[in-house]
């Protein structure tokens, strides 16, 4: 067998595999063996019936599809081993060329792990944004807390009015006809929130409990749902109850309510050491992700449409699950509706290619410098990731350690990190003047195996296709 590859960009290459002429003949004499006793000819027993007879009338090419499909899938995949190739995708659709007595063949277009080129990383300059914490801010904290710790009282002596919690039923309709989500009953807002479309909270105000009202807004222009913008609507509204709230005084008996304080300062000291935390937390998330952006601004590649689709949609489930909570068939819902919105869909593709594209360049990056983990250099950075994933998910850290070691492909996740963690710590190097570009680190081990030079997604095993060899199979 001979291949050859041609790049037709940084994501796709054409592979082109020739089967020489005896294997093809090979599989195609095993072609008929397996066909022959499915066809019937007059004067023969099934099975018995002669190859050459079969050709001579159903046509020289009678067994060539099936020979392709059984020689495919191991050229295929000999092919891409030899050229060191990663799948990301099923490949397209193969041309054949099948002659009688001639080599095989086969061209095939497929996606593939992509190349990447890093530019000069010397010009890298990135600022870390401030951590501090000023009283104002463990105020406003503070008075959040008090907020949340509110006592919530029925009021039926009163209209409602701003910050009221109010229960609601509302049926809506647009030009006298009802839309979708346009009816709900005891449906729980906030006045004031915003978290309904414009205008239509401030008109629940002056409202009494049990109390019906009919209120026009006007969908905005950039409404999620595509049929509604712009559009005005009308509302029936049934206030059903209004609740208030009542703030707790702001004590040492409300530092005890809400935390295992005794006093309001103990209390307070408490919230600013936590938020200093949380600050320092928030500088360091945006300085790596500056980093990254200019790691990834330096990266010529292509990001691939299998992995942009994959990770868009991550995106998107992830955005149902903030709005709707673990609640699998509202998920579902969520990601049907929104899946077949252009808009929507466009901005997470959008930054799902951003993601992709930095994934790429820091995947290049480590292999072009070594970043790869050293279990003797590396064990500040792996203690590092081992505390922050078991606080993610809730474990101690032996007994994630000790599901780590059980699992090839939670090493490999873990690995990953470390490597991903040095590669921020090589590029914060760089932008601060440390280190000097390109001084690949010559102790760091390289990769156990050739399929940890290609991150996510993994090759996947190629399938047998169905190749169209013009002018196979019996005629009609």
């Amino acid at each position: 067998m001979i291949s050859t590859v041609e790049r037709l960009s940084p994501a796709q290459v054409k592979l082109r595999i020739e089967v020489d002429a005896d294997a093809f003949e090979a599989a195609v004499h095993k072609a008929y063996l397996k066909q022959r006793g499915q066809i019937n000819m007059p004067g023969f027993r099934r099975g018995k019936a002669p190859r050459k007879l079969i050709e001579s009338i159903y046509g020289p090419r009678v067994f060539f599809d099936d020979a392709i499909n059984q020689l495919f899938p191991e050229a295929y995949g000999k092919s891409l081993m030899e050229h060191t190739l990663s799948p990301l995708d099923e490949p397209q659709q193969p041309e054949v060329k099948a002659e009688i007595g001639e080599p095989l063949e086969i061209t095939v277009s497929v996606a593939v792990y992509p190349t990447v080129e890093i530019g000069d990383l010397a010009g890298i300059s990135v600022e870390r944004m401030g951590d501090e914490v000023d009283d104002d801010a463990v105020d406003q904290e503070i008075e959040r807390v008090r907020e949340r710790n509110a006592r919530v009282s029925e009021v039926e002596d009163r209209p409602a009015r701003d910050d009221d919690l109010a229960t609601i039923d509302y049926k809506g309709t647009v030009d006298g006809e009802p839309f979708e989500g346009s009816e709900a009953e005891n449906e729980q807002l906030t006045i004031g929130s915003g978290s309904f479309v414009a205008g239509f909270e401030d008109q629940i105000i002056g409202m009494n409990p049990g109390e019906e009202r009919d209120i026009d807004i006007t969908f905005p222009e950039d409404y999620f749902q595509e049929d509604l913008r712009g559009k005005k609507a009308v509302f029936h509204i049934t206030l059903r109850a209004i609740r208030a709230r009542e703030l707790p005084d702001l004590d040492d008996e409300f530092a005890k309510d809400v935390s295992e304080f005794d006093t309001l300062d103990e209390y307070r000291a408490h919230t600013r050491s936590e938020m200093e935390k949380a600050a320092k937390r928030r500088a360091d998330y945006q300085y790596d992700e500056e980093l990254l952006s200019a790691l990834a601004e330096r990266a010529v590649t292509e990001a691939p449409e299998t992995m942009v689709e994959y990770e868009a949609n991550r995106s998107l489930e992830r955005q149902a699950r903030s709005m709707v909570g673990d609640k699998p068939d509202r998920i579902e819902s969520f990601m049907n509706m929104f899946s077949k919105n252009e808009d929507v869909m466009g901005r997470h593709r959008a930054e799902a290619t951003k993601r992709v594209i930095t994934r790429l360049a820091v995947d290049e990056l480590i292999k072009r410098e070594g970043l790869y983990y050293n279990p003797d250099k590396d064990q500040d950075i792996y203690r590092e990731m081992v505390k922050a994933v078991a606080a993610e998910e809730g474990l101690t850290e032996e007994a994630l350690e000790e599901r780590v070691a059980k699992s090839r492909q939670e090493t490999d996740s873990l690995r990953s990190l470390v490597e991903r963690r040095k590669a921020l710590r090589y590029l914060a190097g760089v932008a601060e003047g440390s280190i000097i570009p390109g001084a690949k680190d010559q102790d760091a081990p390289e990769p156990e195996s050739a399929d940890q030079d290609a991150p996510e997604p993994e090759p996947i095993e190629p399938e047998t296709p169905k190749p169209d060899a013009k002018g196979t199979g019996p005629e009609e």
